[in-house]
C-alpha cells in the first residue's frame, strides 16, 4: 500500500504533526506501507509566517506554496493508493484543492488534533483572520472518507460532517523516550512547561501561583519553547524548543505543568505536554479540561488543578514530597506504556489505512 501523506510542515519541525502523523511512518513501514510525502512548506517559510515580515512578503509566500503544491499533486496522485492528509492543503481559503482531491478516485483520509474549526489566529497573522474560511475543517470532513482525530470531542464536532469518524489518540515514542530514574533532590526544583511561542499564554493564568511558591521554595521555572518568557518574581529559564533537544530539556524537569483554559478551543487539544512528561517520568499538574481528565486520574498517576489555590497546593506538595513525585512519575510512565505508546496505536492506524483502501476498491 502506497500513502500520500500530505503535511502542513516541514518534517521533524512541529511537535503535533510529529506525534500525529510522522511517529507512526516508522512502524507502518514495517509492515509494508511506503510513503510519499509531501510538505506545504520549509522551516524557513514556517518561520517567516509566524514572524513580523510585512503581509506582503507573507501573502506572496503563502501564494507560492499553495500553487507548488498544487503543481506536485497530478504525479504523486496517481502513484497512491490512500491519501491522508494532516489539517489543511492550503493556509487560508477555502478548500478547493481538497475537493479536488475528493475528484481524483482515490480514498482519503483527513486528520487533525486541534478544534481547527474555530480558526485560531496568532497576533503576527491576525491580519489573514478573515482569509482562514471558517467553514473549512466541516467541508473537508465530508470531502474524506474517513476522518481521524485525537479525542472524542474533536469526534463529536466530525461526526456531524462524516460518514467515518476514528479516534486515534496521541501517542508518545516509548523506545526512544527514557524515563528517569532518580527522584532525590538535590538543589533547586525545575517546575518545567514545554510549548510554544503562541501556546506559553496558558502560563499567565498559574502566574500568581507561581510568584506565591517562589517566595517560600527554591524553584526554577523552566519554559522550553518561549525564549521571551518572563515571569516578576519568579526565577526563569527559558529557550526556544527543538526537536534535537527535546528529550534532554524534558528530563531536567522535577514536575511538569500543562494548564489550560476551560473553552472550546482547550478542549480540542490531545494532551500532548501531559504525555510527554509522563513519558519521560515527570510527574505531571494539568487542568482537567477536555481528553486531560481522562489521560490524567487524580492522584494515581498525576494531578489536576483548577484554581490558584489548588496550583498552589498541588506544586507544593511536589515540591515538598520527592517520594510523592517518584509514585506518580512512574504511574504516568506505565499509563503511557500501556494506553499512549505509539507501538500501541500503530495496529489501529494500519487497520484504518486498510478499510480505507478497501472499502474504495
Amino acid at each position: 500500500m502506497n500513502v500520500l501523506l500530505l503535511l502542513p510542515y516541514a518534517w521533524d519541525t512541529v511537535p503535533g504533526q510529529r506525534f500525529r502523523i510522522e511517529q507512526w511512518v516508522p512502524l507502518l513501514k514495517e509492515q509494508g506501507v511506503t510513503f510519499e510525502v509531501d510538505e506545504l512548506m520549509t522551516p524557513q517559510q514556517q518561520k517567516m509566517l509566524h514572524s513580523g515580515v510585512s503581509a506582503v512578503h507573507k501573502a506572496r509566500m503563502i501564494l507560492e506554496t499553495t500553487l507548488r503544491r498544487r503543481s506536485r499533486l497530478a504525479a504523486s496522485i496517481k502513484a497512491a493508493d490512500v491519501i491522508w492528509l494532516h489539517r489543511t492543503m492550503a493556509v487560508i481559503g477555502p478548500p478547493w484543492m481538497e475537493r479536488r482531491l475528493a475528484r481524483c478516485g482515490v480514498p482519503m483520509i483527513y486528520e487533525f488534533d486541534d478544534a481547527i474549526w474555530k480558526t485560531e489566529t496568532t497576533k503576527a497573522n491576525r491580519m489573514f483572520g478573515w482569509l482562514k474560511y471558517a467553514d473549512k475543517t466541516q467541508d473537508i470532513c465530508r470531502l474524506s472518507d474517513t476522518v481521524v482525530v485525537g479525542n472524542a470531542y474533536l469526534a463529536e464536532f466530525a461526526s456531524q460532517f462524516a460518514k467515518n469518524v476514528e479516534i486515534v489518540p496521541t501517542t508518545i515514542d516509548t523506545g526512544s523516550y527514557r524515563p528517569r530514574s532518580d527522584y532525590a533532590q538535590s538543589g533547586r526544583v525545575v517546575v518545567g512547561w514545554s510549548g510554544s511561542i503562541t501556546t506559553s499564554a496558558y502560563l499567565k493564568p498559574i502566574a500568581g501561583a507561581l510568584q506565591r511558591i517562589a517566595k517560600s521554595h527554591d524553584i526554577v521555572l523552566k519554559v522550553v519553547g518561549d525564549r521571551n518568557f518572563r515571569l516578576d518574581g519568579v526565577p526563569v529559564e527559558a529557550k526556544d524548543w527543538s526537536s534535537a533537544s527535546e528529550q534532554a530539556d524534558l528530563a531536567t524537569f522535577d514536575i511538569g505543568l500543562m494548564p489550560l483554559t476551560d473553552d472550546e478551543w482547550s478542549k480540542g487539544k490531545c494532551g500532548l505536554k501531559a504525555l510527554q512528561y509522563m513519558g519521560m517520568g515527570i510527574p505531571a499538574i494539568l487542568s482537567p479540561v477536555g481528553v486531560n481528565a481522562e489521560i490524567i486520574r487524580n492522584g494515581e498517576n498525576g494531578l489536576w488543578a483548577t484554581t490558584e489555590e489548588e496550583w498552589v497546593e498541588t506544586i507544593t506538595r511536589l515540591i515538598e514530597s520527592p517520594e510523592l513525585r517518584e509514585r506518580l512519575g512512574r504511574a504516568g510512565r506505565q499509563t503511557c506504556e500501556t494506553e499512549y505508546s505509539a507501538t500501541s496505536q500503530a495496529p489501529r492506524v494500519l487497520e484504518i489505512l486498510r478499510k480505507v483502501a478497501k472499502d474504495r476498491a
